[in-house]
C-alpha cells in the first residue's frame, strides 16, 4: 500500500525521523483531526495532570497507529522520545517528528491543555 503524504505536510517534508521546534509542533497539531497522532512519553500520572490536547500516552513496543507521529515529554524523556522516534521510523512509520522543546515548550507558549486519563 503506497502512503500518501497527509494533507498539510510539506511537500519537501523528509520521511523519517525529524526534530521541530514549537511552530512546527504547532502546524501539526493543527492538522490532528487528518491523522497526525502526538504521543506522550512522560509518566501517566505526569500525563493526566496535563498533555497537549488529543494527545495519547506512549506505551513502549506497542504498535502507534497513523502515518505521522509527533513524539513529546518533559527534559527526562528526551532521549528517549528521540530513541524511540527512531525506532518508530526504522520499523517503517513514514513521519516521526520529536518534538524539541516537548511539554515545558508547549505550556511556555500557553497553548491549551487538556487533562485527565488517555
Amino acid at each position: 500500500i503506497a502512503l500518501s503524504m497527509p494533507t498539510g505536510l510539506k511537500p519537501t517534508e523528509p520521511a523519517g525521523l525529524s526534530p521541530v521546534g514549537i511552530d512546527r509542533a504547532i502546524e501539526l497539531h493543527n492538522l490532528h483531526k487528518q491523522g497526525v497522532l502526538f504521543l506522550d512519553l512522560r509518566p501517566g500520572d505526569e500525563f493526566e495532570t496535563g498533555h497537549i490536547p488529543g494527545a495519547k500516552l506512549f506505551s513502549k513496543g506497542k504498535s502507534q497507529a497513523g502515518e505521522v507521529v509527533v513524539l513529546y515529554g518533559g527534559p527526562a524523556e528526551f532521549n528517549t522520545a528521540l530513541a524511540e522516534g527512531q525506532k518508530l521510523a526504522d520499523s517503517g512509520l513514514k513521519w516521526v517528528f520529536v518534538f524539541l522543546e516537548g511539554w515545558e515548550g508547549w505550556q511556555a507558549a500557553g497553548l491549551e491543555i487538556e487533562e485527565g486519563s488517555p
